[in-house]
């Protein structure tokens, strides 16, 4: 396996070096009146991560992300997203994203047409549009990890991702306000192939399968000048195109964000974000087709403040919980502390001590360096 990831990686980077021109490789993004023929934008981001509890210490690379990016017709913009990731000590390829983003889906396939609004769209394999995190990459989170409610609900490092189409409007109100509304198909990793069926939600994500239908209204507000207040209401349908609502999984979440400038580069960001779900546990005869013998609710969320007194350093909190799940277990709660240090505009360490509620603590180290436009993220 590693032989054959070596291989693959080996292709990537050869592929990279015939196609793009080394001297536009690290020139500044280009705007939307870039040529179809130009060369893309390659960039790579990688993630060393260590940890320490009480039993055990582990170091790794984590993940290497390559990015390929570029606008290919005037108001459509192509975007590809590769890693290589770590899984149980396994080194994995997978496909992150690929995505095709619209500024105007009617203004691109019918420009002689005008439309009386103004619609954009994704199309392609994209994290889903639910509460702020989910759709962002490991790279660009305050802390180390995900809370724990996002874990259980949307999945760990990559969160939940499908492929099929966004559609997004912008409202027409006084203040920024977005709905979007997307289906996509699903395929769940975590299924076994010989009998479909999938581990216990106890202890594990929520395994979605099939199609999934998602919703979000995304409002911002402009306190002042130097204070921002967000607010998002999502919706996630698993297995949306089963008749029956017992096969299906429901999470609706709402989140608030707050950002305020002090002075200079002195920030303070408060997000939080909270989900209620509805979803079944199979008994052990019971297949992807088959019916859940049992439908639970479960609720979590976690609130975060982040503190930069400078653009070098931040300090971070965070307490997140995650409730029961059936009539077994108990209410999680956890406590996180993080300390991050920005090297150069491109490259970060952070520190984060979690301080789980039952459990043993941990001690996590990651460090972040990135080259290319698509860096930037770590600015």
């Amino acid at each position: 396996m590693y032989k054959k990831n070596i291989f693959v990686l080996a292709n990537v980077i050869v592929l990279a070096a015939l196609i793009v021109n080394p001297s536009q490789l690290f020139s500044k993004e280009k705007t939307a009146q870039s040529k179809a023929t130009d060369s893309p934008n390659i960039s790579v981001i990688g993630q060393f991560l260590g940890s320490s509890n009480s039993e055990q210490s582990s170091f790794k690379v984590k993940e290497i992300e390559i990015a390929f990016q570029h606008n290919i017709y005037p108001g459509v913009r192509a975007d590809v997203f590769t890693t290589f990731h770590k899984e149980e000590n396994e080194t994995k390829f997978e496909l992150e994203e690929a995505y095709l983003t619209f500024s105007d889906v009617f203004d691109t396939f019918t420009p002689d047409y005008k439309a009386p609004i103004k619609l954009g769209a994704y199309m392609g394999k994209k994290s889903l549009n639910v509460g702020k995190m989910n759709s962002k990459h490991s790279e660009q989170w305050y802390f180390v990890d995900k809370a724990k409610v996002l874990k259980q609900f949307l999945g760990e490092d990559h969160g939940l991702a499908g492929e099929g189409v966004q559609l997004n409007y912008l409202l027409p109100t006084p203040f920024f306000s977005q709905a979007s509304v997307g289906y996509y198909s699903y395929s769940n990793p975590h299924a076994e192939a010989s009998t479909g069926t999938t581990t216990t939600h106890s202890d594990e994500s929520i395994a979605f399968y099939d199609s999934l239908l998602n919703a979000r209204l995304w409002n911002s507000f402009a306190l002042d000048t130097n204070q921002e207040l967000e607010l998002g209401f999502s919706y996630l349908l698993g297995n949306a195109a089963d008749k029956t609502t017992r096969n299906q999984q429901e999470i609706l979440g709402f989140d608030l964000s707050y950002s305020l400038d002090l002075d200079y580069d002195k920030k303070l960001i408060v997000l939080s974000e909270t989900y209620i779900a509805n979803y079944g546990e199979e008994n052990e005869a019971t297949t992807i087709e088959g019916d859940y013998n049992t439908r639970e609710r479960q609720d979590g969320s976690f609130v975060s403040a982040i503190y930069q007194p400078n653009k070098y350093n931040q300090a971070g909190i965070r307490f997140g919980t995650l409730g029961k799940h059936g009539d077994t277990g108990k209410r999680k709660n956890q406590w996180s502390f993080l300390y991050s240090k920005k090297l150069t505009e491109t490259s970060k360490l952070k520190f984060q001590y979690n301080a789980p509620q039952n459990e043993k603590p941990e001690f996590l180290v990651k460090f972040i360096f990135g080259f290319g436009p698509h860096s930037h993220v770590l600015q």
